[in-house]
This record gives structure tokens, C-alpha cells and sequence, in this order.
């Protein structure tokens, strides 16, 4: 039991990169909601802090040595790389950006264009298209989540996005025009980051970079 505990120290202490751990509970599942003793545990949940101040809460299942999950703030700011677990699995929520905010919304980058997601034969206009085959509103919808922080303290709010989809289709400077809480305004971030085109935007059949600005609301029901 002894060596156990101390392999497992060493990889803890690996992982977190020599941060402080502040806490350790141990738990009987991946839900994390029963508590047990060191011995009878199957997940242990460490809580640290590196140098730099930001708090790590990590999950592990102990037998496997896997991440079940892994959050981190720097105060209220998401940051890093997290480790999300849901219904099917676990996936990878990539936080590690900056923030940038700029009142400024965008001018017309091409006149005569109201909705650059829908191809214009009139003016010879192709349109870009989210890669997967969804629309912008379906891809936000799909992909956003309700930050947990924000849920547990009814926080809500509107932010409104401005970004360019460059001549090579890739999503580029993406800046907050108005905000509302850090967290809320960091996961709507990173889900614009994330977008992907199968195609740039096209006029007269040459590539374009087009300025868009995009609200997303999170809003408890």
C-alpha cells in the first residue's frame, strides 16, 4: 500500500508540473459525487496551484492512470487545456488564448452582401461552409457549453463576437466587442476559434477575406 501511494504521489506530482496541492479527495466513482476512504477508492481529485497562480481541479481513475477530467482558472478565467467528460466519452477544450476585446464591429467587407453564409448568384458570390456541413447557428449551438462555474452562479449574459474568415478559409482574429462574465466570454471564444471551413469566401471566383460579427447568448432556462 505504501509503494502504491508513492507511486501515485510521484505521478500526480509529475503531472502537475511540481504545483502545490491544496487538496485531495478521494471517490468511489467518475461522478465524483461519493466520497470514500484512500483505500476503497477507485478516482482520486486533486486540487493544485502552480506558480503562476492558476488552480488545477483534476480527476483520475487510479487503476487505468488516466485523466477522467481537468479543469483550470486563473482567477475566474478559463485556461489551458481541459479535459471535459460527458455521456459519451471525454473530449479536449482547448482555453489556452488570450482574451482580446475591441468595441469596433465590422465595416462591409463586400457591398451588396447581406448574409455572407449564403451563396449570392447575383453578385457571383460563393459563400464559406462550416466544414462539417453545419450552419454557423447550428455549429454554435452543437458545440457551446453553459460553463458549469456560470450555471452554479445563474450568471447569463449576451456577447457579441467579431472575426475574418481569411482567403484561406481559416478563422482569424477573433475579438470580443461586448462582453459579459470572463468565463462565459471565453467559452464563446473558443468555440468561434474552433470554427472550420470546407471553403474561403468567393467573388467573381477570387478568394476573400470577409469580417463577421456573431452574438451568442447563454441564457438559463
Amino acid at each position: 500500500m505504501i509503494r502504491s501511494t508513492l507511486t501515485l504521489l510521484t505521478l500526480l506530482l509529475t503531472t502537475l508540473g511540481y504545483a502545490q496541492v491544496i487538496s485531495t479527495k478521494y471517490y468511489a466513482n467518475e461522478w465524483s459525487d461519493k466520497e470514500v476512504s484512500q483505500e476503497k477508492a477507485k478516482f482520486v481529485e486533486t486540487v493544485s496551484k502552480d506558480k503562476t497562480g492558476a488552480v488545477t481541479t483534476e480527476l483520475r481513475n487510479i487503476k487505468k492512470n488516466t485523466i477522467v477530467s481537468s479543469e483550470t482558472y486563473k482567477d475566474e478565467e478559463p485556461y489551458g487545456i481541459w479535459i471535459y467528460q460527458h455521456s459519451k466519452g471525454t473530449d479536449e477544450l482547448d482555453y489556452n488564448f488570450p482574451l482580446n476585446y475591441d468595441p469596433l464591429t465590422c465595416e462591409d467587407s463586400i457591398p451588396g452582401v447581406t448574409d455572407y453564409f449564403a451563396d449570392n448568384d447575383k453578385l457571383k458570390y460563393r459563400a464559406p461552409y462550416v466544414e462539417n456541413g453545419l450552419s454557423i447557428d447550428m455549429f454554435i449551438a452543437k458545440n457551446v457549453l453553459y460553463p458549469v462555474m456560470a450555471r452554479e452562479n445563474g450568471i447569463e449574459g449576451k456577447i457579441i463576437l467579431r472575426f475574418t474568415i481569411s482567403e484561406q478559409g481559416n478563422t482569424e482574429n477573433v475579438v470580443i466587442v461586448r462582453g459579459s462574465h470572463i468565463v462565459l466570454d471565453k467559452e464563446a471564444s473558443r468555440v468561434v476559434r474552433a470554427l472550420k471551413f470546407s471553403n474561403p469566401p468567393m467573388l467573381n471566383g477570387k478568394r476573400q477575406n470577409i469580417c463577421f460579427t456573431l452574438p451568442i447568448a447563454f441564457q438559463l432556462k
